[in-house]
């Protein structure tokens, strides 16, 4: 019975917890999820793409929905990606399992559900090394490093990084690639970690070998002459070798990296041996490889890292993984790939860099680094200047030139800069240069719009190598007779240009096909599918190259949104309007909090005569109290500025003036800062006790008022200290003496406020729990005969009131009643003691 009721509670639970639809839009909303690079890898970066439908159609609303991913740790939240679709970026544990799903909870518009993402696992280089290439350490020593491949390659397709050395230039002859490598003149015996990749495609690691260079030294042994020296090292022996006349023999023998000692055996003729061992130097320091998948292209991908690390003796290192840096943010995370091996990725904002240093440190023994460069050679923006900016009606004519920017800031060649302007019109002019075209503008047919905008539009070339990058797009409708759906796709090199002859295979579900793109990169290729109506989720492969994309029958067929490495520089032409004749300003919000960190939007609008908007000239705007940001000019002819108040103004009214160039015109507005809300206040109380005819009398003490963190903000605690007292005079019937009673009360209250504040007024209410402390004493004559301390039953004290801000402070009024009786005693007050209590307070707000 005990197991059953716990499954019971535990379904309750679930059915409670899960999302249930409030109506017929819930249940009719569907989520999609793909990630848009294709499955991610253990420790990768993974842009997933989110879209939301109602009915078939792409649901446009402003909620952002929540997504949380199993073994992926979210950076930043979701950003929109147009009506109905978003993206979110998490980083993959480096522990997630190659094969499996991570879960993807995704919650919007009231339903939540868990959506896929499969993991894969690190592509493997196509690529054969030689695990180890010995050799000798020396200056004479060069090497030819054999490259083979599983594919046709050419020397030019390759990327080769060694620790150390020089390397000479690539061959290749029948038997396939030789990579030349010069040692530098250390003797010493060390391992030299090398790695090759195909620079074609990205996403593939390098392959990895090792040189491992044996020292040859010379080493002078002391001992009998004529006696007979042999070395042994490394589980190698080496001699023997004759001492001479003077009892020095000199051994020569090969020591391998790793190998610190050597055992010395000497036999003299008699038969007699010795044994000593000798030190042939310090430990080898492991060593660290570091290669960047190409140089840092401005638009692109950023690329991936690969970090080898191998022991001094070229083992695997299997300690901690090496601790890596750039100039831009946190140290880099490493994902393994394999023994000593791991990849990384990029921080955003090295893009922003003229190169990256990224330093990595081994354990704190060994150390590399590596300058990834930026590919300075390939545009980073296209420069459109116009002058002038501002047109009179009468002559709209202006100059227009647009040139190339490197990423390093350098002018580069014009060729293939397209000018164009949406109203006006574009007239060549000779005079340019290689680096600068020209051409002049004419605005005649922009003039009753008020303005124009000109475009510098640059197209790059077609590119070559492998593909880096895919794009997808929908071709047009779904063909009903053949069942298929046609999609555009668009193919880009390592520099983002367009890439023709690639490969492709276009997927929707189980259903696939093939295709090569054209000149220009594109290629359309139609996909079977049984779903006609959509969605549909596309991916797009090339080698290791992966798009996914969730399509929509609604989406724009054939607008060819994927460019590339396309670059547009845009500028605004203005034409002077005429005069201010209207004017509208105002504050949005028109009341402010003080203190809260609040800001109001003053939007001003100007007009002529005729109604059109004017924006030939900012308005100056000018606060009583507080600070006006910089005006600019809206999408909608209006112009804008923010409105801070004062940081020590508690409240009060602010008056906003516009006015024009030299104060031709002029318009004002208000608004009101309002007090902050109450959160501490402390300060003394007091007022008159009406209660019964013994007990009435003033009190005075003090309040603090706190917020309470559980509770809304219309909550607050208060602790109060109060004490009043009582005195009355009888004469006993039998002696004739007076009696004297006096009773001074102390209620300590702890008690729970309900708080409504509007402006600088605010009322009140609520309830105290009082513990109140007493002293009574009775004096018969001129002694005293009783004197007695004690403690009133806990009493109740509702009460109602109201506060006005003075300042940094708050003058409240209020009204109370004190529930509290005393108990029957011989002597002494008993029966009802509290009463009404109205009472002033002042206090500062903290």
């Amino acid at each position: 019975m005990g197991a059953l009721r716990w499954l019971w509670r535990v379904g309750l639970a679930l059915l409670l917890a899960a999302p249930r639809p409030s109506g017929a839009q819930q249940a009719d909303t569907r989520l999609w999820l793909a990630p848009v690079d294709g499955p991610p890898r253990p420790g990768d970066v993974v842009t997933l793409e989110l879209a939301a439908a109602q009915g078939g159609t792409l649901l446009d609303t402003g909620e952002v929905p929540r997504v949380e991913l199993v073994d992926g740790e979210a950076l930043g939240a979701p950003e929109p990606a147009g009506g109905g679709r978003w993206r979110a970026r998490f980083r993959v544990s480096s522990t997630a399992v190659p094969g499996q799903d991570l879960g993807a909870r995704v919650s919007l518009a009231g339903i939540s559900q868990e959506l896929p993402v499969p993991v894969q696992a690190p592509a493997r280089s196509p690529l054969l090394l030689p695990e180890v290439v010995e050799a000798v350490a020396g200056k004479d020593t060069t090497l030819q490093l054999p490259v083979r491949s599983t594919r046709p390659l050419a020397p030019t397709d390759l990327q080769v990084v060694v620790a150390e050395g020089t390397l000479g230039g690539t061959r290749q002859d029948e038997a396939g690639l030789w990579v030349t490598w010069q040692a530098p003149e250390d003797p010493m015996p060390r391992v030299v970690p090398w790695a090759v990749r195909d620079a074609r495609h990205p996403r593939r690691p390098p392959s990895w070998g090792l040189l491992r260079l044996e020292g040859r030294p010379r080493i002078p042994i002391e001992t009998d002459p004529g006696a007979s020296v042999r070395v042994d090292v490394g589980g190698r022996s080496y001699g023997p070798f004759v001492a001479d006349a003077a009892g020095v023999a000199v051994a020569v023998i090969d020591v391998r990296p790793g190998e610190t000692a050597a055992e010395v055996v000497a036999s003299d003729a008699l038969g007699n041996q010795q044994r000593t061992r000798i030190a042939l130097g310090g430990a080898a320091q492991p060593r660290l490889l570091l290669m960047a998948e190409g140089s840092l292209v401005p638009g692109q991908p950023l690329p991936e890292l690969h970090i080898l690390a191998v022991r001094g003796d070229g083992r695997a290192w299997t300690g901690a993984p090496p601790t890596c840096r750039t100039p831009v943010g946190a140290p880099l995370r490493l994902a393994p790939t394999g023994p000593g091996l791991w990849h990384a990725v990029l921080p955003p904002g090295v893009e922003a860099l003229f190169d990256v240093r990224v330093e990595c440190v081994l354990d704190g023994q060994s150390s590399a680094i590596l300058q990834v460069p930026v590919e300075a050679g390939v545009p980073a923006a296209v420069r459109l200047r116009v002058w002038p900016t501002e047109l009179d009606a009468d002559l709209p004519v202006a100059q227009v030139q647009a040139w190339l920017e490197g990423p390093l800031g350098d002018r580069l060649p014009a060729e293939g800069i397209q000018l164009s302007a949406r109203r006006g019109a574009i007239v060549p002019e000779p005079g340019g240069s290689a680096a600068t075209v020209l051409a002049a503008y004419d605005g005649s047919a922009a003039v009753a719009q008020g303005g124009d905008e000109i475009e510098a539009r640059w197209q790059p070339p077609e590119g070559e190598g492998g593909a880096w990058r895919l794009e997808a797009e929908l071709a047009g409708p779904p063909d009903a007779t053949t069942s298929t759906l046609p999609i555009q796709v668009l193919a880009l090199d390592r520099l983002g240009r367009p890439l023709p002859g690639v490969g492709l295979r276009v997927g929707i579900g189980p259903a696939e096909a093939e295709a090569t793109t054209g000149p220009g990169g594109r290629a359309q290729v139609s996909v079977p599918t049984t779903a006609l109506t959509g969605p549909w989720v596309v991916e797009v492969r090339s080698e290791a190259i992966e798009r996914r994309r969730i399509l929509f029958a609604t989406d724009a067929i054939g607008a060819s949104s994927a460019t590339g490495a396309t670059l547009v520089g845009r500028a605004e032409v203005r034409l002077k309007s005429g005069e201010v004749r209207r004017i509208a300003v105002s504050a949005q919000p028109d009341r402010l909090v003080a203190g809260s960190g609040q800001r109001a939007r003053i939007v001003v609008r100007l007009q002529d005569q005729s109604g059109h908007a004017v924006t030939d000239e900012a308005p100056e705007l000018l606060a009583s109290q507080g600070r006006v940001g910089r005006v600019r000019l809206n999408d909608d002819g209006s112009w804008e500025a923010e409105y801070t108040p004062p940081e020590a103004m508690s409240y009060g009214e602010v008056q906003v003036q516009v006015q024009g160039p030299e104060a031709r015109w002029s318009a004002e507005t208000r608004l009101e800062v309002l007090p902050r809300r109450l959160r501490h206040a402390v300060g003394p109380a007091g007022g008159y006790m009406l209660g019964s005819r013994l007990a009435s009398g003033p009190f005075g003490g003090a309040e603090l008022d706190f917020d309470l963190p559980l509770l809304p903000p219309a909550f607050l605690g208060r602790i109060s200290v109060s004490a009043h007292g009582a005195r009355q005079e009888v004469a006993d019937e039998q002696t004739g003496e007076v009696v004297t009673l006096e009773s001074t009360w102390i209620p300590v209250g702890l008690g729970l406020l309900g708080r409504q504040e509007r402006g600088r007024l605010a009322v009140f209410g609520g309830l105290e729990v009082s513990v109140v402390p007493y002293r009574q004493v009775s004096t018969y004559g001129d002694r005293i005969a009783t004197r007695t301390p004690g403690l009133v039953a806990p009493g109740l004290e509702p009460l109602v009131g109201a506060g006005y801000r003075l300042w940094g402070t708050e003058v409240q009024a209020q009204l109370s009643y004190l529930w509290l009786s005393m108990p029957p005693g011989d002597v002494g007050f008993e029966g009802l003691v509290g009463g009404f209590q109205p009472a002033l307070s002042w206090k500062l707000l903290f």
